[in-house]
């Protein structure tokens, strides 16, 4: 640096300051007066009764975006691979998806609105809340399955955020979300509302019901437990529709590598469904195992397909 390029003058460049203020894009920017709110808070449930935890922060956009991010990835699950030599730490939506969606709910946000930046984690959900109706006249699945240009509501704000790598201004935002969370088997939608967007990253449940003894019964029970968890917007993940298709049930060897494989996937849920009053072996793998990873909780349901 010769000195030519200072503070005041690289905020001028960028019209960010007028006399010897911030303008209103430089004080959401940059400025350290909080001119920003973030709603931060787990829930017990999927509504918005009990909380788990519950913050409230006041910053720039800059900040608030490492913030965020920071905030849902303590929140979330993460699980262990072995690459090569080493151990690799995976979380249960991709990063880069989750830095996507916040960058551009700050990049997108109408700022003198009446609601906040919001996250919300949940169970079954993890949403990303944006004030100010969505930006574009296209859809999001316009983005994905066109070449269709970024429509911008806050150039200026855009502007430095495509600048140090936050967003890009070319439209392709929601394909890499859509590319990340399919790769990652990660199920999303929004909601558009007047006074703001929603984005949901869906998490995933894993399904633990009898399958030993009347097995025909009991593939369809699977098969019911199933509809019911898709019905309320989670991914079930059930061993019994897909291992006894190459694996045999009375080979004590395959057993067992089946139940093994199981647990890894288990890895990857939420939660665990327990449906059913009869606790098989099987079954009382798996429980053991999800009693030992604090991340998953148990919820219990009967057997009934009334």
């Amino acid at each position: 640096m010769d000195g030519r390029y200072t503070v005041q003058t690289v905020l001028k460049k960028f019209g960010f300051v007028d006399g010897d203020h911030l303008t209103n894009a430089g004080n959401v920017l940059f400025g350290n007066s909080h001119p920003v709110t973030l709603k931060a808070a787990v829930f017990a449930t999927d509504e918005k009764l009990t909380f788990l935890d519950m913050q409230m922060y006041e910053d720039n956009i800059l900040n608030l975006l490492g913030i965020a991010e920071k905030y849902i990835l303590k929140n979330i699950n993460w699980r262990s691979e072995i690459v090569g030599m080493e151990r690799e730490e995976i979380p249960e939506i991709p990063v880069a998806a989750v830095r996507e969606i916040l960058a551009n709910s700050y990049a997108h946000a109408v700022y003198n609105g009446s609601t906040y930046h919001e996250i919300c984690i949940h169970p079954s959900k993890v949403t990303i809340y944006s004030p100010g109706s969505f930006a574009s006249t296209y859809s999001p699945e316009d983005y994905i399955n066109k070449n269709l240009q970024s429509s911008i509501r806050n150039a200026a704000i855009s502007k430095i955020l495509y600048l140090n790598k936050s967003i890009e201004q070319f439209g392709s935002g929601f394909k890499r979300i859509n590319s990340l969370c399919k790769d990652a088997g990660i199920k999303y939608s929004y909601e558009f509302a007047d006074n703001g967007f929603t984005f949901i990253f869906y998490r995933k449940v894993f399904i633990c019901s009898p399958y030993r003894g009347n097995i025909e019964e009991n593939m369809k029970k699977a098969k019911f437990y199933g509809k019911i968890v898709v019905g309320t917007g989670r991914i079930p993940v059930i061993l019994h529709l897909y291992f006894p298709t190459f694996l045999d049930e009375n080979n004590p060897n395959e057993r067992m590598t089946g139940i093994e494989m199981g647990l890894e996937l288990m890895d990857s849920c939420d939660e665990v469904y327990v449906f059913g009053f009869d606790i098989t072996e099987g079954m009382k793998f798996e429980l053991d195992y999800a009693r030992k990873k604090r991340n998953l909780s148990g919820f219990m349901m009967a057997d009934s397909m009334q």
